[in-house]
């Protein structure tokens, strides 16, 4: 048998005839890759690597099963002509071992023996050859099976590489549109956040409370009041007559619109509250509309003194606080 070798002929070296297909066209491109054959037998070397040089192919040979399995390693073949009779191990434990390793696990195997029974054959098959051959070589058959499970290998391995294209390109849009999300997330959360601040500021500014002198607020009532804005306003008073010290607290209801029905309820608690810090209510301007929904409701303004107009409500806080109006 002699000394076990391995080593690659390039396709330039050897060069018979070159095949073309069946619409004249040469195979050499097509064919373009490396493969791998395993035999011991020099002969059956010989006329495998020229009819597969002879296809633009690169071969590497090795003729036992260990110089195989490191130039497996080494390599990377694209197609293995795997003999089943070798002189360290048998071609079916190779196969094997290949399928068992990830690396080799995708490379097909074409097994080559002399062996003629159904069983040989379908235990090659089991251990995941994609095919057989039988020796010694039809060249035709050869040729055929060949270019068949190279073209399919090649295209197979074409189909991963455009998979895993894709799979990288669908990673990085899932991160860009996370990275989207994210940055629309914060924008709307920003946005809001604007726009409760907004929102807060011109509660504040429709519910103004107006030093007139000093123990003496005002607090001017413009527009339409909704729930939110009588809450603010109750708050405001409360804060602003705690913070000032105030003695009385002249809500103006001169400028509202409607009929009162948000802001009636809020009065005699916003009577109770400031009553707690020592403040007096004083309502001025109230409209017809406010007093028909105060009666109709039954809301309970004792306590509170009202008059006709914010000029009266002033005078009369200021005369209170001992400080006469001029």
């Amino acid at each position: 048998m002699g000394v076990p070798v391995a080593y690659r002929r390039d396709p330039g070296r050897r060069r018979g005839r070159r095949l073309t297909s069946s619409d004249g066209r040469s195979m050499t491109a097509a064919l373009d890759g490396l493969v791998l054959v395993v035999d011991d037998n020099h002969v059956d070397l010989d006329v495998l690597t020229m009819v597969l040089q002879n296809e633009g192919t690169e071969i590497a040979v090795a003729t036992d099963g260990r110089s195989a399995w490191q130039m497996l390693g080494e390599e990377r073949p694209d197609l293995v002509f795997l003999d089943v009779n070798l002189p360290d191990v048998n071609g079916f434990e190779l196969c094997q071992r290949m399928q068992q390793c990830p690396e080799t696990q995708d490379v097909p195997v074409i097994f080559m023996t002399a062996l003629s029974d159904r069983e040989s054959k379908l235990k090659g098959l089991r251990m995941g050859a994609v095919d057989y051959i039988g020796k010694p070589f039809d060249v035709e058959e050869l040729l055929a099976r060949f270019r068949l499970h190279f073209s399919l290998c090649k295209t197979t391995k074409a189909l991963r590489e455009k998979n895993a294209e894709l799979d990288d390109t669908r990673t990085r849009l899932e991160a860009e549109l996370a990275e989207r999300r994210m940055a629309e997330e914060e924008r709307c959360k920003l946005h809001q956040q604007i726009v409760e601040a907004q929102r807060a500021r011109l509660l504040e500014l429709s519910t103004p409370l107006v030093p007139i002198s000093e123990g003496v607020l005002v607090m001017p009532i413009v527009g339409a009041m909704d729930e939110d804005r009588a809450t603010q306003m109750l708050d405001a008073a409360l804060q602003g007559a705690a913070e000032a010290r105030a003695r009385f607290v002249i809500v103006d209801l001169t400028g509202l619109r409607g009929r009162g029905t948000r802001v009636a309820p809020m009065l005699p608690r916003l009577r109770d509250g400031l009553a707690l810090l020592g403040t007096q209510v004083v309502l001025t301007g109230m409209s017809g509309n406010a007093a028909r929904t105060i009666i109709h409701e039954g809301i309970d303004l004792g306590g509170i003194p009202t008059r006709a107009t914010l000029k009266e409500g002033i005078r009369l806080a200021t005369r209170e606080c001992g400080a006469a109006l001029r």
